[in-house]
This record gives C-alpha cells, structure tokens and sequence, in this order.
C-alpha cells in the first residue's frame, strides 16, 4: 500500500473513499483514484454561442452547415504539437517544513530538495495556480502548460522566518519562492498556507506582519483548525469549534484574507460531514468552499464528475513511493494523464475519450471543444443553449467505452 508512513488516520479514509473507483492494476494504474461524487462549483453565469470562438488556433473551429466543424491544417497543427487535455489530473502538493536534512517521518522537506521540485516543476512545464483558480476552474495558463497547487500546513516558523536584523531568512519558503519567481517570472508566486492561528509561524510578534504580507505578495490563507485534533474524534460542538474559531482568529489578523479552505490536521475528516463546509460556534460561521485531505494523489480536473470538494486528495513532499517526486515521474512517463491547458480560459478542450468525464452541469460560460486525438478528420460538433445544459459535442463515429478513469491509452 502507498504512503506508508504514519500520517494519522486520515489516509485511511482515502482508501476507503476511493476504493470503489481503483481500475484494475492499482497501485500502477493511478491516474483514476478518486471519488465520485460531483459537486457542483461555482461559475459565473453567461451564454454560450452557438459557434464556438475562442483565442487560440486550437478551439477555433469554423462553422459549417449542419453544425459540423472540420478540423483545420491550423487546428490539427495546434493539437498536435500541444496535446490539450484540461481534464487531466492536477498535482496539489503538500509542504511542512522546509528544513537542512529530509524526514520523512516529521514530513520535512530539504531545502535542496524544495528548490530541486521547483526546477523540476518549471523544467517539465507546470505552472502555480491559486487555490481559488482551481475551485473556479479558471485556469488561464500559456498552451502546453499545466497547473500546479502548491500548499504549506501549519504555519511553520522554515516557511516564513525572520533573521534577528528584520530581514528575510534566505532558507525559508517564502523566500526561496520568492528567489525562484524573480529568475522565472512566468512562476507565480501563488500558493496556499493553512494556518494555525496559534502557532503563526512560531514568531508571534511578527505574525501579523506575516500574514498581511503573504496576501499582498500574491498567496492565499487557509484554515487548518485552532489545536490541530484529529477532528473525526471530536463531537460535532468541538468541530465547529475548531473549524469557526480558526476562521474567526484569521479574520481578526488579517481583514482582508479570504478564507475559503480548509486542510483536515492529519487527513482526520469529521464524523458529521455536514460540518466540513459550514457551521457555528461562539458566534462564529464559516462557510467555505472546499476541504484538503493530508496524502493521496494528484487532484481530479475543476470540471470532472469525480471532484468532491469535501474530501480533495494532495501529495505529500516526500521521497519515495507516494511522494511527490514518485507522482511526477508518473507525469513524466505519462502513467498519469496530467492538465495540459489550451490557452484560453474560456474554452474546456479535451480528447473525446475524456468528454464523459465532464460535468457539464457547470459549464456555463466555458466552452467546451472536444478533439480527436487519433488520426480522425473531422469532429462533428452540436450546440445547444445553455439553458438546456451546455455545449453538447458529438463524435462522427461511435464512442468507445475508457477502460481506465480519466487515463485512455
């Protein structure tokens, strides 16, 4: 079994969330892990147009009579030399500490390694989204490039460290990240710290001033509870507890956060699962809008039918097997089918064998343009309004059933 140190019981529970949906092969067969449940994202409202036009040369089709749309030399030329496929899996990665020595055991990541997995990233074309673009599915990154989600838990003191002199302790993650977006500007200096409103980053006179720079510099604040319990052992008082005081504390630091996530302490998922995305204590709601499990697999795409935003896997920044370096091999080798964007923001473009994968319940202003990546001609292509569901887009020949989710060969 993967992940194979003890980071509470919240692995457990991706098991047994994703057992279900594993394809044949498991562990090997990864790309497909993950739950189904198809909750519904927020998306601006908007019409769509009967002939599909967009930004760039690759979902640019040209009308014909009976709504059928050959592929251009253009397209083709665009589809093959950047295989769009925005529904495939997109790595959220899990930092703690970022320290001199590696640890698996405390899940702390080398400085070395930290600053090997960002060349690594950029070298082989992934790009940082924020949080926020990932739930949107408002991904708007240069063809060929893919998103990646990078996360900090529990505020601690190697991701944002101040020297003695006010400075910047050149070693800690926020500068390291800061160094790295200076050499390469297209990097952005996107990324989520879950917090633990408490510990703030173990400087408490300076916590403040941290977070309030973390905002402006580009990064977003998430929740991680107030005492970091194994929440599936908590009464549903104490859940909420936790859950709105931390919430409540953050707003009170830094006004203008917007705090719409949270990351379960240890993977731990409440017994009441009612309680995730909103409740009370105190007088302090919360409402948010997605919820992080600790350890599993690279992320189902923001418009897959899988995505369940009450229990969204991550990858833990270790080495070995499970460990962000063994997930990105399997990018690499193309043993999991990664987010490859188009371009435009505006279109969802994707292979054929990935549009039953779509929820298209969500498609509101996004349009969607499905390719074939075979060596077919053409694409028969239907719209209709957006009343009646989105854009609706039909292959010549017959669909063939995928054998694996979200990864044909």
């Amino acid at each position: 079994m993967r992940l194979r140190w003890n980071i509470g019981l919240g692995f457990l529970g991706i098991c047994t969330g994703l057992a279900a949906t594993m394809p044949a092969g498991f562990p090997r067969e990864r790309a497909a892990r993950q739950a189904s449940y198809g909750q519904n994202l927020p998306v601006k409202a908007g019409a769509i147009s009967p002939i599909i036009q967009t930004q760039n040369p690759g979902s640019n089709p040209q009308a014909v009579p009976g709504n059928v749309a050959e592929l251009s030399p253009e397209q083709g030329k665009f589809n093959s030399e950047f295989k769009p496929n925005e529904m495939g899996m997109v790595p959220i990665v899990e930092y703690h500490d970022i320290w001199v020595k590696e640890n698996k055991r405390s899940l702390a990541r080398s400085i070395p390694n930290f600053k090997h997995d960002l060349e690594r990233l950029y070298k082989e074309n992934f790009r940082p989204i924020s949080l926020s673009e990932y739930l949107d599915g408002k991904i708007d990154l240069p063809a060929g490039k893919s998103p990646v989600v990078l996360t900090f838990d529990d505020a601690r003191k190697s991701q944002f460290r101040y020297l003695e002199d006010g400075t910047l302790d050149p070693n800690c993650a926020v500068a390291i990240l800061k160094g790295f977006h200076e050499k390469h500007p297209d990097f952005a200096l996107k990324g989520t710290f879950f917090i633990l409103p408490r510990r703030s980053f173990d400087q408490k006179e300076s916590a403040e001033r941290k977070l309030h720079e973390l905002v402006q510099m580009g990064f977003e604040i998430g929740n991680h509870t107030v005492t970091h319990p194994h929440l599936n052992r908590l009464s549903d008082a104490k859940v909420q507890w936790e859950i709105a005081t931390c919430s409540a504390m953050l707003k009170k630091l830094v006004p203008e956060a917007k705090v719409e996530a949270l990351a379960f302490p240890g993977g731990n998922v409440p017994k009441n699962k009612k309680l995730i995305l909103e409740g009370a204590s105190e007088g302090n709601a919360y409402a948010l809008r997605a919820a992080f499990l600790a350890a599993g697999s690279p992320a189902p795409p923001p418009f897959a039918k899988s995505l369940n935003l009450m229990r969204i896997v991550r990858i833990v920044a270790v080495e070995g097997e499970g460990g962000v370096t063994d997930w990105l091999d399997e990018f690499k080798e193309g043993i999991v089918k990664k987010y490859v964007s188009d371009g435009d923001p505006a279109t969802l473009t994707i292979p054929k064998n990935y549009e039953k994968y779509v929820d298209k319940s969500r498609l509101k202003d996004e349009k969607l343009l499905v390719y074939d990546d075979r060596p077919a001609k053409t694409i028969a292509m239907k719209t209709t309004d957006s009343k009646a569901g989105g854009v609706e887009i039909q292959s010549e020949k017959k669909e063939v059933a995928l054998k694996k989710a979200l990864s044909p060969k």
